[in-house]
């Protein structure tokens, strides 16, 4: 709205006359507002502030510099947004390496392709307890390349009040945890619509994670599902979501089953709003992740329409449409878009893959269209659906991973899998992530002091091979008493082919020095050697402490094959360049 750029211009607006202020607009911030306002228009051309006409609008987006990158990159690298008193937090980031013949034009001035290249993880952890809240914590949108991916049904009924004790809203799917791409609990449901999953006038937390490599974001939605009474749900739940590999993301779930709790009442017809009995005490639960996908009959009266007329079809969705169908394939769920961004009247030209990982075994499964009541009261919101699912009900609870990863034809999504690392910290949970050929580790800490304590990119992989063996590293804990041990790398992966003698001493005092100046490794590191047999064989790492080494197992092992990593890829750059 033109109202967000008079707001900006607040102090040349306000300024008294003759003293014009001396604040300027950011460029790069006008540049993003102008290219994703493309449509704007003013609607009373007699509610204007003349200080519009003052500014070379085009010279001052020119001025947006992002370097080199610019061209397909106009809104500059990956950005956290995070606004903790509402729960809202967003991760944009870049989706192109290099330039495409519908970005790079050599215009600097704002155009809707600018959007197109980013991906965008939306994230909500409102808490409930205001005013037109949904009861939906830790639901989040994905879009990449200007299409939405994963969507909800949008606004909705939500125009009851918000009680202590009102739960009006519950009645309706696109009002609790069932209508949105959260946490949904089978034995909380009433009927179809009414889920109790998340808890009436709880709150959550939602924050930027420090002290990891990459761009990632924490909910802790554990009061929201229980974990303060006696008859909730879960004592933990924990959501993460982080960027990898140029605009894909990461999901990581986590949760743990309230042990001995009471059967679960709530009343909520006193204020003519649904009521939930247990009935009787369900030790095992059924935790499903529901995702939604958007469909061009959003805002139609489907009672009239066949089933012929209800198929898709470009030629029937308008320029504005958003539709993606959801197809499962046999290692997750293809999402591919009816409708294109830009040019708006094309095919879909997006593409997305969801692949999943568990402790406990599950799946996919596909529900289809789901219908919730718009605001003037008709069943016209419509929106695709599809789960995880478990295959048995859990007593304890589940870690679960979710890699998303887009792309634009022709090209299709880059291959990716997940799954546990080879070796596991002594504290928590290690996953392995592949993207295309670029391997990420992270460390998921689970209960109530859940924290992901790590997610760093290792070196590379191959995302076409799951069994693939990737540049990470072997580490047992030492034997106490003893002064060193022994853990692998791969090269080969990094086509580095054998290292000779000279270029392994050099490397082994490179990181030595480096792992004695920059790590905390609780212990003294009294040597550090490399050795390889042969070309076609691994790099063999030896760590010798000063004193025993009972403390300095995974931990210290870890610290070191980080690092170890790291100037690996170093020495491959360089080979390259």
């Amino acid at each position: 709205m033109v109202e967000t750029l008079y707001a900006a211009l607040a102090y040349d607006i306000a300024a008294p006359p003759g003293s014009p202020s001396t604040r300027t607009v950011d460029a790069c911030v006008l540049r993003q507002w102008a290219a994703m306002h493309y449509f704007l228009t003013v609607r009373n051309p007699w509610q204007w502030w003349p200080v519009l006409v003052k500014h070379d609008w085009d010279q001052k987006v020119m001025e947006c510099d992002w370097g080199e990158d610019r061209d397909f990159r106009p809104f500059g690298p990956t950005k956290v947004s995070l606004y903790p008193d509402m729960g809202y937090a967003m991760i944009r980031a870049p989706l192109l390496e290099n330039c495409s013949d519908w970005i790079c034009d050599g215009s600097a001035l704002p155009r809707l392709t600018d959007a197109k290249g980013y991906s965008m993880m939306a994230i909500q952890g409102r808490p409930n307890e205001l005013p037109h809240s949904e009861v939906d914590f830790a639901t989040f949108k994905w879009t990449a390349f200007g299409v939405q991916m994963i969507s909800e049904h949008g606004y909705g009924t939500i125009s009851t009040g918000v009680g202590e004790w009102d739960f009006r809203r519950f009645t309706e799917i696109d009002n609790n945890a069932a209508g949105h791409n959260t946490l949904v609990i089978n034995e909380a449901f009433v009927d179809d619509k009414i889920n109790f999953s998340q808890l009436h006038y709880r709150k959550g937390t939602t924050e930027v994670v420090t002290g990891v490599d990459l761009h990632c974001v924490k909910l802790d939605g554990s009061d929201v599902y229980g974990s303060g009474r006696d008859n909730g749900w879960f004592d933990s739940m924990q959501r993460y979501f982080c960027e990898v590999a140029t605009g894909q993301y990461v999901m990581v779930d986590s949760f743990h089953v309230k042990q001995n709790r009471k059967v679960l009442e709530l009343y909520g017809s006193l204020y003519g709003g649904p009521d939930y009995n247990e009935g009787s005490v369900h030790s095992e639960l059924t935790v499903d992740e529901y995702f939604h996908t958007p469909s061009w009959l959003d805002g139609k009266d489907l009672s009239t329409m066949t089933d012929e007329e209800m198929a898709f079809s470009r030629e029937k969705a308008n320029n504005k449409c958003q539709h993606v169908d959801v197809e499962l394939d046999a290692d997750g769920v293809a999402l591919i878009s009816g409708c294109a961004f830009t040019p708006a009247s094309l095919e879909g030209d997006a593409t997305g893959k969801i692949i999943s990982w568990s402790r406990e075994p599950g799946s996919f499964v596909l529900d289809g269209l789901v219908t919730a009541t718009s605001t003037w009261g008709s069943p016209t919101m419509h929106i695709n659906r599809f789960r995880y699912t478990p295959t048995a009900p859990t007593g304890t609870g589940d870690l679960r991973a979710f890699v998303m990863t887009a792309g634009l034809k022709p090209d299709a999504p880059p291959p990716a899998w997940v799954k546990s690392c080879p070796a596991q910290p002594d504290a928590g949970t290690c996953l392995s992530v592949c993207v295309a050929s670029r391997y990420f580790e992270f460390v998921v800490v689970e209960g109530a002091a859940g924290d992901l304590v790590s997610a760093v990119e290792m070196g590379q992989c191959d995302g076409e091979n799951l069994a693939a063996e990737v540049v990470t590293t072997t580490t047992t804990r030492a034997p106490e008493g003893e002064t060193s041990f022994t853990f692998e790398v791969d090269p080969s992966k990094l086509a580095l082919g054998g290292l000779d003698g000279e270029a392994l001493g050099e490397l082994s005092q490179q990181v030595f020095e480096a792992a004695v100046t920059s790590l905390d490794l609780g212990v003294q590191l009294a040597t550090l050697s490399l050795a390889q047999p042969s070309a076609s064989s691994p790099i063999v790492l030896i760590l010798e402490f000063a004193g025993g080494v009972a403390d300095a197992s995974y931990a210290t092992g870890r610290a070191v094959g980080e690092l170890v990593g790291r100037e690996l890829r170093r020495y491959a750059a360089a080979v390259v360049e």
